[in-house]
């Protein structure tokens, strides 16, 4: 009984062991995963932020509020993006 009970115990350990590697390349490509669809909405209101800042240029003064709220939307989501960086740097430290 001893040898089963200390077989089934390597046996658990062994599993652990193979699958720590399978598990952080899933949660790595998570956090790749959402950091690249940050980075595509961010290049997203880049675009929105030029064509606003043309709108204003031409004289369209009522895009003033919609530019700064864009701006705004941008600094959120650096900062979304700066925050799940450390996020995955300090999950695999």
């Amino acid at each position: 009984m001893g040898l089963f009970k200390d077989l089934y115990g390597k046996t658990d350990e062994a599993l652990t062991t193979i699958k720590r590697p399978l598990i952080e390349r899933k949660v790595k490509r998570g956090f790749d995963s959402a950091i690249d669809s940050l980075e595509a909405e961010l290049i997203d209101l880049e675009d929105k932020i030029a064509t606003k800042r043309q709108e204003v240029a031409n004289g369209d003064i009522s895009e003033i509020r919609g530019l700064s709220l864009l701006q705004i939307e941008i600094e959120e989501t650096r900062l979304q993006i700066g925050s799940l960086q450390t996020e995955k740097k300090s999950f695999f430290d």
